[in-house]
C-alpha cells in the first residue's frame, strides 16, 4: 500500500500516512504521530481515523502549528497538529514563534 498524501488548499503543507507504521507527519518536517495516538486530540467528536483527522482539519476543529526561531528569520523549524493553541503557546521555547493555522490557511484566532 502506498503512502497517502494530503495537500492543504493552499498548498503549503502535505499531510502524509505512512501505511508501513502507521504513522501520520508531514512532509519535510519532524512531528510525527502513530495512527493509535489519534484518539489523544481532545475534540467532539473524537477522532481514531485518518479519515476523522481529516474532517477535523478540513472543519477546523483542529490546528496547525507553524514553529520558527528568532534566529532563524523565516525558515520552518517544525509544523504540528493540535487541538489546544493555548497550551502549545504556553509551552513554546524562549525564541520561539508560533503560528496558528487552519488547514485551508486561514489564521485561527483561538491562541
Amino acid at each position: 500500500m502506498p503512502t497517502e498524501r494530503y495537500t492543504s488548499p493552499d498548498g503549503m503543507f502535505t499531510l502524509f500516512v505512512d501505511p508501513a507504521d502507521d504513522t501520520i507527519g508531514f512532509e519535510a518536517h519532524f512531528w510525527r504521530i502513530h495512527v493509535d495516538q489519534l484518539t489523544n486530540f481532545r475534540i467532539d467528536p473524537p477522532i481514531a481515523t485518518v479519515t476523522q483527522l481529516l474532517a477535523a482539519l478540513v472543519d477546523r476543529r483542529l490546528v496547525v502549528v507553524i514553529s520558527r526561531f528568532d534566529d532563524t528569520g523565516d525558515a520552518i523549524r517544525d509544523v504540528w497538529i493540535s487541538h489546544d493553541p493555548v497550551a502549545e503557546k504556553q509551552c513554546s521555547d524562549e525564541g520561539e514563534s508560533l503560528e496558528f493555522r487552519y488547514w485551508d490557511g486561514a489564521v485561527s484566532a483561538t491562541a
